[in-house]
């Protein structure tokens, strides 16, 4: 059965066909602040219901990725590589799935505020 989420007020919605390998607790200042659990999927992957006009997208620093709000109830959704090196690889904020759903895969914390790694030991 796919994992789907959705903003506050539905108008963004998302279906992953697969499970991620697992969900990412980044801690650089945009994802610390807006509280996101990440999962990284091919495009290919993923159904994302909304048209373009239902999100904002924000840029930031070196304007590499676009993180995508609804225009209605502000909800962080996803993200999306906007660089030829990640255009394949869109991110979605598991915060929005039924928490019974995501229980069961593997999380891992990121420091994306300092070194670039991820802190567990795989």
């Amino acid at each position: 059965m796919p994992l789907t989420g959705e903003c506050i007020c539905g108008s963004v919605r998302f279906e992953l066909k697969k499970d991620p390998r697992w969900l990412v607790d980044c801690n650089c200042s945009a994802c610390r602040k807006l509280g996101a659990l990440w999962a990284h999927m091919h495009v290919e992957d993923v159904v994302l219901h909304c048209s373009p006009s239902d999100t904002l997208c924000y840029t930031r620093g070196d304007a590499n990725i676009g993180f995508h709000s609804c225009i209605l109830c502000g909800c962080t959704t996803h993200w999306e590589g906007l660089t030829v090196q990640n255009e394949d690889r869109i991110v979605f904020n598991m915060k929005l799935v039924p928490e019974k759903e995501i229980a069961r895969l593997r999380i891992r914390p990121f420091d994306g505020a300092v070194s670039w790694k991820y802190l567990d030991d795989e």
